[in-house]
């Protein structure tokens, strides 16, 4: 354990994971269109103003790189040099937020594939907790597709089939390794820019191994539009459900929409039982 020059840092390292060494060679997807940079330099955590330059326990601080609702991100460089991602807990969400922080830490350190994102350390930023993370140059699965949809099919079918195998063995990797990611939806899915796909965001991991993690809810979790209606109800789900979103998935890739649309859960429901 070591303290920042700002003080107020942990960081621990957990294992090395260990894996099945399977590999793709991918086409390329074209770059996505810049985003506006709206995400101000500075931030202020715990009281304390995060300015580019700074050192978080050997991560030096360089932008912010995205904002959702639980957790910031940032790019930040290893002592190495190397980019990586910085996923930052937000002070409001550290009562709900924590445990899945844990749980996607515990359930990345358990995996190693080259289509699912490396975590590399668990620590925090004064008083915010963060995972370090391997940092992706490129655009994410829900954006690509709106790009590709806008190109021929003779371009958009490999393209489909190389992310559609790259997907597959991300699962196949899951399954043996235990785990149900149930939150498998196209933002989720990262492209680097030479084509290569990163399944990320494990918060809401189910290990199949009640033993490992007692506590996990299978209610309510995971998002309408692509969760399997045994997920969405509540019941018990195993690897199947994640080839069940990824069938959903599938569909939006060759036809540039979701399958189902509904105002509520219910609603939902009702359509991935029908439909």
């Amino acid at each position: 354990m070591a303290d920042s020059p700002r003080g107020g840092v942990r960081r621990w390292a957990d294992g090395t994971p260990d894996g099945d060494g399977d590999r793709l060679v991918c086409v390329t997807v074209p770059p996505p269109t810049p985003a506006p940079d709206s995400l101000p330099a500075e931030i202020e955590m715990g009281g304390i103003v995060l300015r580019p330059g700074d050192v978080i326990d050997g991560y030096r601080y360089e932008c912010p790189a995205g904002k959702g609702g639980m957790a910031w991100v940032l790019k930040a460089r290893d002592p190495s040099g190397n980019p990586v991602a910085l996923k930052v807990l937000k002070a409001n969400r550290m009562r709900t937020g924590l445990a899945r922080f844990r749980r996607e830490f515990r359930a990345l350190s358990r995996l190693d594939h080259e289509n699912i994102i490396r975590v590399e350390s668990w620590g925090d930023i004064h008083g915010h907790p963060y995972l370090a993370m391997e940092f992706v140059d490129g655009t994410d699965l829900h954006t690509a597709i709106r790009e590709m949809n806008r190109r021929p099919g003779a371009e958009r079918w490999p393209w489909v089939e190389d992310v559609l195998v790259q997907l597959c063995r991300a699962l196949g990797h899951l399954s043996r390794r235990g785990l149900v990611h149930r939150d498998l939806k196209p933002s989720n899915v990262l492209i680097t820019r030479d084509g290569v796909c990163k399944l990320t965001d494990f918060g809401i991991v189910k290990d199949l191994d009640p033993n490992r993690d007692p506590f996990v809810s299978s209610t309510l979790v995971g998002t309408w539009a692509y969760a399997s209606p045994e997920q969405i109800a509540g019941e018990e789900i195993d690897h199947r459900s994640d080839l069940y979103s990824l069938g959903i998935i599938l569909y939006a890739m060759l036809t540039g929409r979701r399958p189902f649309a509904a105002d509520n859960m219910k609603g939902y429901l009702e359509q991935h039982r029908t439909r």
